[in-house]
């Protein structure tokens, strides 16, 4: 609950910062048979700059200052980026204020997506061939 409050405080403030309205959406695509979903802490219309936030996290600001995020985050802002198709994420943490807030504007890697469609395309082919033996 905490998160969702300060991502709805947050977002006026990214707002500000791109020169843009941002909305809550979730998207879908399907990218060499794959049915993919982002859920988007905001969208412009023009789907050209996303939004993601994370609550206030110190671990999270230092990724930020150093601008190398986790693979766990990153994962999510390419397959944001894939299926939205936008130029860039602004990832950022807070606590919904500007005071205490660090950000930073997360493009594209190279190679990464399609990485990320392999990584999906082998779960299907697991989870195809995945065989649920019960023991009773």
């Amino acid at each position: 609950a905490d998160g969702h409050a300060t991502e709805a405080l947050a977002r006026p403030i990214i707002e500000a910062f791109i020169g843009d309205e941002l909305y809550p959406v979730t998207g879908r695509l399907i990218v060499e048979g794959l049915p993919l979903l982002a859920s988007f802490d905001g969208l412009t219309m023009m789907f050209d700059i996303g939004f993601e936030h994370k609550l206030w996290n110190e671990k999270v600001v230092a990724q930020i200052k150093a601008k190398s995020l986790d693979p766990m985050y990153y994962w999510q802002l390419e397959q944001q980026l894939l299926i939205s198709k936008a130029e860039k994420i602004v990832f950022t943490t807070s606590d919904g204020t500007a005071d205490k807030m660090e950000k930073f504007e997360y493009y594209p890697v190279k190679g990464r997506a399609e990485a990320l469609i392999a990584g999906w395309q082998q779960f299907a082919s697991d989870l195809d061939a995945y065989e649920c033996h019960y023991v009773v």
